[in-house]
């Protein structure tokens, strides 16, 4: 199983509560876990959702937070 990190730099802090994520299905499942994190103000990584299949579009809705970087 091939794991891999992608990091999101919003470049400047927004407040979001939506996440969209989608993947190719053309070329099968390719995710089978993942999780979402975020930069608090102090600089720690806080867990935002964990989830399974991702599929051709999921969209994860939370409470508000105030970021500038997302990890996947």
């Amino acid at each position: 199983m091939a794991k891999g990190t992608i990091n999101v730099d919003i470049k400047k802090v927004q407040t979001v509560n939506v996440l969209e994520l989608r993947e190719p299905v053309y070329m099968g499942q390719r995710v089978s876990s993942f999780k979402v994190q975020f930069l608090d103000k102090n600089n720690n990584w806080k867990e935002l959702h964990k989830g399974t299949t991702i599929g051709y579009k999921r969209l994860i809705r939370f409470s508000a937070i105030t970021a500038q970087s997302l990890k996947l």
